[in-house]
């Protein structure tokens, strides 16, 4: 289950950038869990150089992930607090044939035009253990830096190699302006877990050092144990398999109520 919730979360590794100015793209992803109403969140997902920085709603909850030094800091600002985690997380190396495949990707030779901007589809498909993982995305080489987030993508996959986040990492370059996932047991009843994330705006533009470092006045606190963790820990706990969403954070919403995936 581990493995799963982990993978489930290695979906999201489809951001990236690198040198020059900045990417800051909108997003509007919802959730489908098979039971009651799907959940629709705003996502901003910014990147400059080797950082990200990932903020779910209004901000009540954010992450940057820092390749460099090799951390993740989770953010809560309701809270005012601050984590920081190594990144990769460790422990995280999986045994040869267990856990999750990497996504294969084929191009359908179809395209689409998606908040103004040029893409080309594509679907993956692959195993997270027990489960069927298919992905529909429409990925952009010409939207405004295109070029940062691949290049992104590429230092994040060769760091996650060999661990549940490295599901994406055979992605097409390119932004994903969408990105149709489903998360479904190859035999059984389970409702699968699906989700929905369409780009709204992508705009280059020089980020602030200090967008990728701690708010001031936030206290830093220690990583609490995984079985300590709550719903309110670290803001709302949502399971975000998409592009732009920061791998790892799955395991804290993973136990709540309603985020459960099927085993």
């Amino acid at each position: 289950m581990k493995q799963v919730v982990m993978a489930m979360a290695g979906l999201a590794m489809l951001v990236g950038g690198v040198a020059h100015a900045g990417v800051v793209v909108e997003e509007q992803q919802t959730i489908d869990r098979g039971i009651g109403s799907p959940a629709t969140n705003k996502i901003t997902v910014m990147v400059q150089g080797n950082k990200q920085k990932y903020i779910i709603g209004d901000g009540e909850q954010a992450s940057v992930t820092d390749l460099d030094r090799g951390i993740r800091m989770m953010i809560s600002n309701p809270r005012r607090t601050y984590i920081e985690l190594p990144f990769p997380p460790r422990g995280m190396m999986m045994p040869p044939g267990a856990g999750a495949s990497s996504l294969s990707f084929k191009a359908t030779g179809t395209h689409e035009k998606i908040a103004g901007l040029a893409c080309d589809d594509y679907i993956g498909t692959g195993a997270i253990g027990d489960n069927q993982v298919t992905v529909n995305g429409c990925f952009s080489m010409t939207a405004p830096g295109a070029a940062n987030f691949s290049a992104f993508q590429k230092t994040m996959g060769a760091k996650v190699k060999g661990t549940p986040m490295a599901m994406m990492s055979e992605a097409p370059a390119g932004i994903p302006l969408k990105i149709d996932s489903s998360l479904k047991p190859k035999a059984g009843t389970h409702t699968p877990l699906t989700t929905h994330m369409i780009v709204t705006s992508v705009a280059e533009q020089q980020l602030a050092a200090s967008t990728f470092e701690p708010p001031k006045g936030y206290t830093k606190q220690q990583m609490p144990m995984m079985g300590m963790m709550g719903p309110g820990m670290m803001g709302k706990p949502v399971i975000i398999p998409h592009a732009g969403a920061p791998m790892g954070n799955a395991p804290a919403g993973a136990s709540s109520p309603g985020n459960k995936v099927p085993e």
